[in-house]
């Protein structure tokens, strides 16, 4: 691996740029910068994603979803390249990442939560750090045992679990428990407010270039929804987004997006959508199914040489050839076979 790791790396860094034999698209899955305190589960510092974007600049051909797209429909052998998106909506986007990503030339495609944005309200899971983290309980029963909740750190681990337990159950069960969970441990309020950017600041990153997609209302797992509580989700949002932007929106981004959680995906096509996100690891090529794009997750390295590496080990992995086969996808949108 470290072998195949230095060519990678050589031949990224070298004069010389070798032409291969697929088309390689890396698209990078980021949350928010800057931030300190909400979402708990995102601590990527300014200076350090603003080396991470000098070094994409770089190193990589830096390209939009749009142009992805295009290059992909021509048939044509290019450079690899990267794409940047952001997942959710927070306020860290605009305040921190749009301005590295101005004096660097580059854009990203920003997937929204559309109550984050309308409402100002943080999705589920952040309101369950926030109660576990501020808690006066010293446990929490759940999965079939308990959980201590000892310092910050040790608080922050277990509300992970339990966001991934809940994740992988039925969605009324966990509407049940975090509803449980606010009664007997509210959510620190003052933390959650100002979390996400306003239509404005959404508007002024539209006019410099940033393009917008659809990430559900509230960001619950698509395939524990039934087929009209997910197009509720998802109608509701992309209309919003074209209403609040005069744009269509034709993009979207499984909430969370692991293969299981995945569903749906023919009511997208139905609504007009042209591409769907997944969080599958993986770089998308010419046999990459539109609405099974897979994302790489660079973002979250602690050091620049670390987001290098990850980057450079998928690319050497190359373009996925296999279907995740999500649920209902039925070999829906090559990326080759649309228009």
């Amino acid at each position: 691996m470290m072998r195949a790791f230095a060519r990678a790396w050589e031949f990224e860094r070298g004069p010389l740029r070798i032409q291969p034999a697929r088309p390689k698209y890396a698209v990078i899955c980021y949350h928010t910068v800057g931030n300190l305190e909400v979402p708990y589960f995102c601590r990527l510092a300014s200076e350090l994603f603003g080396r991470q974007i000098a070094y994409l600049v770089d190193h990589y051909r830096v390209i939009s979803l749009e142009q992805m797209f295009t290059e992909l429909r021509s048939g044509e052998v290019h450079s690899p390249a990267v794409v940047i998106t952001f997942d959710d909506g927070y306020r860290g986007v605009f305040s921190h990442a749009f301005p590295i990503m101005k004096k660097y030339g580059v854009t990203a495609t920003v997937f929204l939560t559309g109550d984050l944005i309308e409402k100002g309200e943080v999705a589920w899971y952040d309101r369950i750090f926030s109660s576990l983290i501020h808690a006066e309980r010293e446990e929490i029963h759940f999965a079939g045992s308990s959980h201590a909740l000892t310092g910050t750190e040790e608080r922050i681990q277990v509300a992970a679990r339990l966001v991934k337990h809940l994740r992988a159950g039925n969605d009324a069960d966990r509407r049940d428990f975090c509803q449980l969970l606010e009664r007997e441990s509210p959510a620190f309020a003052q933390e959650l407010r100002n979390r996400a950017m306003t239509w404005g600041e959404v508007a002024e990153m539209h006019r410099a270039g940033f393009h917008f997609g659809c990430h559900t209302m509230t960001h619950p797992v698509a395939a524990r929804l039934t087929r009209e509580q997910f197009l509720q989700e998802v109608m509701e949002c992309k209309q919003l987004i074209e209403k609040r932007l005069g744009t269509p929106c034709i993009d979207f981004a499984f909430p969370f997006g692991k293969r299981d959680e995945c569903g749906g995906t023919e009511l997208l096509v139905e609504a007009g959508f042209r591409s769907a996100m997944t969080t599958e690891y993986g770089i998308n090529g010419s046999e990459t199914s539109l609405f099974e794009l897979r994302r790489v997750s660079s973002g979250d390295a602690p050091t620049v040489e670390l987001f290098a590496f990850d980057l450079a080990r998928a690319m050497v992995h190359g373009a996925e050839k296999s279907a995740l086969g999500l649920p209902e996808l039925q070999g829906a949108g090559r990326v080759m076979s649309r228009a």
